[in-house]
Order: structure tokens, then C-alpha cells, then sequence
């Protein structure tokens, strides 16, 4: 913050003196309370006793820094993750609880907990993947129990619209134009299906059914590719686990044949430097990259020592400085140096996968990870210099000379 004015000083007979004199007040950034720079990986981890947590991993040196713990009024579940565009905040969806936490990242406290009910409502949410709209305005929620997409103001933490969208919403995107993008798998009877909600009225505006398969999670590739990608398991046992390529207008079938993937999909991210998705296969434990250039996909045979998270149950993407930096994170349950079921997190660097690692992602309990992000703190933009603007004519006082001397800051 800036504040400052200009001030006349005589310094000598016949010489008027004009400078600035601003006065510089310093803003706390997001982040301060974690060491370094980051970046850090974030992973919602469902204790089995105890409350749930937030675990909070140095990515370079794959440490453990921090601990944030939920505070539901009872067991949290949490589930998918999201931060804010600005990167000063981190939603929680707890799906027990049908509720979100906020988490500030400049301290890692819990500052609010926002009920998807109302008094009254006994319809169970069970909240799954979250979405913020890239303006930082709005939340939007998969409610996988109960069909909809909850819209949430992040100002103050109502609920400002619930849009019905089909059976079990999960994945949840954002077209360039603004316009929400959610996917639902359906059941046996009912195909899993892709919707367009305005950001406007919050309503359906585009849907089509998927009935090759039960879209679990999606992204939208903009500028050279424009297309939705929606990732997608077996539906009723039968079919491939594939990546499926819609239009944005999503009037028309795939021209385009599906991207075939491992086993069992979860989790699919994108490198916009590299036109490449990546996709965590949870029951074939490998994760498979998808070239939209060549349009080949192939499993990239990470080795995860010493012990790989099986299944996966979630996968975020760090870009890092270069290609050579860039790393995916997976996480899921296995068996830890102690014996007995750990939530953990795997590092696979996409320039070599071979050599991939892995760390307890909470030590010292029985847990399960879900929701995975990678957080890097917020780099504060420097404000600029003022310029010193003599005032209108040549001197205040023109039987005077006027010297103007550069901006003066404290």
C-alpha cells in the first residue's frame, strides 16, 4: 500500500525544492508460515482414528513441514482439494460432513467451515471435487449422494445455487469462456454424462450422455487443442478405460477415437508446455501419458521405491522452472515401513519416470489420501517506482527557480 503527496521545500533564496515523499507500508504475502519457497504438496488425509488432516510436503527435499488439522463437529472425510486462483486460500470438500473448509495458506489455520445445507435439509451431499471459477468469485462442488453441483459465493460462504446435473457428479472444469463444465458417471441403467452449467444463472446449457463409458474426470484444453478430455471407466463392468475428446459445442460424437489408459482411471492432469495429459490408473498402479500431438499414449513405467501407493487415488502436476523439473505427484494407500495401511505419495519426474520415490504422506497413522494439490507460494508483484510530476507551468512561483529532486522512499 502507497501513500504519499508532495510537498514544497525551500532550501535556499530564490529556490523552491518539489519531491515526493511516499511512504511505503509492507502487505503480508501468502505463505509466510512455510519455509522457503516451495513449492509444497498438499494431500486431504482420511485418519481412521482421530481428526482428519491436511498433510503439507517441501517437494524438494520431500519432507514433511506441516500438519493442518480439520474440524468438521465430527468426521470429516475429506476428499478433493482446490486453491484459489490469487493462491492465498485451499477448499477442503469434506463428504461426511457435507461441508467445505478453508484453509488460510499464509498461516494454515482453518478460518471458516461452510455448511451445503440448510437448517431443515436432511439430503445427504457427500461433496467430492471442487472447482474455483478463475475470477476467484465463486465454488463450485460435486455432490455426488445427491446429483447437483452446489455453487458457493467464497465472499462469504453461501450457497448460492444448487444445480441438478445427473447421477454421481464428479470432475469439474472450466471452458475459456467462463462457462462450468461437469462430468457425471451414472450407473448401470443410467449413462454418465457431460454437462455445461452458465456461470451466469448457474443452469444446464449443454448436456450429452457418455454411454461408452462413466466419466470420472475432465479437462478442458484451450487454445490449439479446444476440446473437452473426459476420462472415463468401464460402464456396468463392460467397455475401456479411455479419454474420450468432445467439442466445446459438445453437439457432436468424438471425431476422434478415444485414448486408451490402464486400468482403473482416477485422476488426469495437463502440461499446456508439452500438449500432454497424464492419467493415474489406480487398479494397473501406472500412469499413462497421453501425447495430443502425436496422439499416442503410452504408460510411462514408474518404479516406485520404496513402496508404491496402491491403488492411486489422486495425481496433481508441479511444472517447475523447466521440462527437466517437472514432477507429478500420486498418492494412494499401501503398506508402510511399519507395516499396515498408510496413506502415500509417490514423485515420478516426467524427464526420467523410472527412478520414481515415495514418503509416508502421514507418518505415524492409519489413513487413506484423496485430494492432492501442489501449492507454490504467490510471487508479490513489485510496485512500481513513482515518478516525480512537476507541477503544471515551470514553478509554482515564477520569479523563482524550481529544482525537482528524485522520489524520496522510507
Amino acid at each position: 500500500m502507497l501513500a504519499g503527496r508532495l510537498v514544497g521545500l525551500v532550501l535556499l533564496p530564490g529556490v523552491v525544492v518539489v519531491a515526493a515523499v511516499v511512504l511505503l507500508v509492507s502487505q503480508p504475502t501468502a505463505g509466510d508460515s512455510l519455509p522457503g519457497d516451495g513449492p509444497w504438496v498438499l494431500i486431504a488425509v482420511d485418519r481412521q482414528t482421530g481428526a482428519d488432516a491436511i498433510s503439507v510436503i517441501y517437494l524438494p527435499n520431500r519432507t514433511i513441514s506441516a500438519t493442518v488439522r480439520l474440524d468438521c463437529g465430527g468426521d470429516c472425510k475429506p476428499f478433493g482439494l482446490a486453491l484459489s486462483p490469487t493462491g492465498n486460500r485451499l477448499y477442503v470438500s469434506n463428504s461426511q460432513a457435507d461441508s467445505v473448509s478453508v484453509i488460510d495458506l499464509a498461516t494454515l489455520q482453518v478460518t471458516a467451515t461452510w455448511s451445503l445445507t440448510s437448517p431443515g435439509d436432511s439430503q445427504v451431499r457427500t461433496p467430492r471435487e471442487l472447482a474455483v471459477s478463475p475470477d476467484g468469485s465463486r465454488l463450485y462442488v460435486s455432490n455426488q449422494g445427491a446429483g447437483t453441483v452446489s455453487v458457493l459465493d467464497t465472499a462469504t460462504g453461501q450457497v448460492v445455487a444448487e444445480t441438478p446435473v445427473g447421477l454421481s457428479p464428479r470432475g469439474i472444469d472450466f471452458l475459456p469462456d467462463g462457462r462450468v463444465v461437469v462430468v457425471t458417471q451414472g450407473n448401470g441403467a443410467t449413462p454418465g454424462g457431460v454437462s455445461v452449467l452458465s456461470p451466469v444463472t448457474h443452469g444446464v446449457v449443454l448436456s450429452r450422455s457418455v454411454p461408452s463409458g462413466q466419466p470420472i474426470a475432465v479437462k478442458v484444453v484451450g487454445d490449439r487443442i479446444n476440446s473437452i478430455f473426459v476420462l472415463e471407466q468401464p460402464a456396468g463392468g463392460s467397455g475401456e478405460n479411455q479419454v474420450d475428446q468432445f467439442d466445446f459445442d459438445l453437439q457432436s460424437d468424438p471425431k476422434l477415437s478415444p485414448f486408451p489408459v490402464g486400468n482403473g482411471p482416477v485422476a488426469l492432469v495437463y502440461d499446456s508446455r508439452t500438449l500432454r495429459l497424464y492419467v493415474a490408473c489406480g487398479a494397473s498402479q501406472d500412469i499413462w501419458m497421453l501425447d495430443l500431438a502425436t496422439r499416442t499414449s503410452t504408460p510411462l513405467g514408474a518404479r516406485f521405491q520404496p513402496n508404491p501407493p496402491t491403488p492411486f487415488s489422486g495425481l496433481a502436476f508441479y511444472p517447475g522452472p523447466n521440462y527437466d523439473e517437472a514432477q507429478l505427484v500420486v498418492i494412494g494407500g499401501g503398506g508402510g515401513s511399519g507395516g499396515g495401511q498408510v496413506a502415500l505419495a509417490g514423485f515420478v519426474a516426467v524427464s526420467a519416470p523410472g527412478a520414481a520415490s515415495s514418503i509416508e504422506a502421514d507418518p505415524g497413522q492409519s489413513s487413506l489420501p484423496w485430494g492432492v494439490v501442489v501449492y507454490t507460494k504467490p510471487t508479490p508483484v513489485p510496485s512500481p517506482s513513482p515518478t516525480p510530476v512537476p507541477p503544471a507551468g515551470t514553478c509554482a512561483d515564477p520569479s523563482r527557480r524550481c529544482l525537482f529532486l528524485p522520489v524520496l522512499a522510507r
